[in-house]
Order: structure tokens, then C-alpha cells, then sequence
């Protein structure tokens, strides 16, 4: 009898092509991470300063020398340094008056009394002195272009952080 000679067996290389496969994950890795860092070191200081810029850029406003001459600007302060276009009266001084002065405008214009904001017109009278914690309320009346008038509580409370939060409400 004879034999046929048998094809000898091939030797499997799924363990070797794994292990090098490995490897080249491994030092792969390895070179984008070293290349990440490495731009990120070269870049940090960059980065740094975009974002400080930015974040100065969103602190000052940076507003244009000239205005158009269309531009609305608030009329409060005037040359001769008083505040005519703010009601007269009450307990606050200048400041705080028109800061009251454009919380009272806002409510108003919500609560649809159009009128254009004429301090002369406006009437203050306080209605709570000063309490313990230094808190005081005012009725501010305003005349609406209707003839109309609406009154509006107006509450000074001294902020802890200092200076006065005022919160306006209707007062009808």
C-alpha cells in the first residue's frame, strides 16, 4: 500500500498578528497623547490669553467715541449737572431716584399706561420712614398720555453688599 504524503498542517499566526496589532494600539496611543501635550503646552499660554481677552472684552464695554446722531440716549444728566428728567422728592438722592425713576418707567409702560416719562408730572410721597433695617417705601403717581394716573410702591432696602435695591409694584 502506499501513502499518500499529507499536506503538513499550516501554523496558525492569529496569536502573533494580534500581539503586534497590540503594540502598534499601544504606540499609537502613546504618540497622539505626547502629541496632544505638546500642543497644549505650546498653545496653553496662547489660549490663556483668548480667553482673558474675551472675558475683559465682556467686563468693559467698549463703546464707540462718536454715536450716531440718531443714537437714544437717556437724558437724565444734564450740563449744569442736575437731573432734570427724574422726579423731585421722596427720600433717595439724584442716583437713586433715577434709578427708581427707570424701574417705575418699565412698570408702567408693562401695566400700559404709554405716557412719555415727564418727572414734572410725578408725584412722591414717602409712605414708610425708615425701619430697623433701614428699609423705607414711597408711592410714585405718574400721569399717563390719557390724563390717567396710576400709582406705583417703590421699596428701598439697603443691599448687603452695599448701596440700595429698589423693586417697584403696582400700586392699584
Amino acid at each position: 500500500m502506499e501513502t499518500t504524503p499529507q499536506p503538513t498542517p499550516k501554523k496558525s499566526n492569529t496569536g502573533m498578528i494580534l500581539g503586534v496589532g497590540a503594540i502598534a494600539v499601544v504606540v499609537l496611543l502613546c504618540c497622539c497623547s505626547l502629541a496632544v501635550i505638546g500642543i497644549l503646552t505650546m498653545m496653553g499660554p496662547a489660549i490663556g490669553r483668548t480667553f482673558s481677552s474675551i472675558n475683559n472684552s465682556l467686563m468693559t464695554p467698549n463703546f464707540p467715541d462718536d454715536f450716531p446722531d440718531d443714537f437714544p440716549t437717556p437724558d437724565f444728566d444734564m450740563p449744569d449737572g442736575s437731573f432734570q428728567n427724574i422726579p423731585e422728592g421722596g427720600r433717595g438722592d439724584e442716583i437713586l431716584r433715577a434709578s427708581a425713576w427707570g424701574y417705575v418707567v418699565i412698570a408702567a409702560t408693562l401695566d400700559n399706561c404709554t405716557f412719555t416719562p415727564q418727572a414734572s408730572d410725578t408725584r412722591i410721597e414717602v409712605t414708610q420712614e425708615p425701619d430697623a433695617s433701614g428699609e423705607w417705601k414711597e408711592e410714585w403717581t405718574v400721569t399717563c398720555d390719557d390724563g390717567s394716573e396710576k400709582p406705583y410702591d417703590v421699596t428701598f432696602t439697603p443691599s448687603a453688599g452695599g448701596g440700595t435695591d429698589v423693586s417697584v409694584t403696582s400700586g392699584d
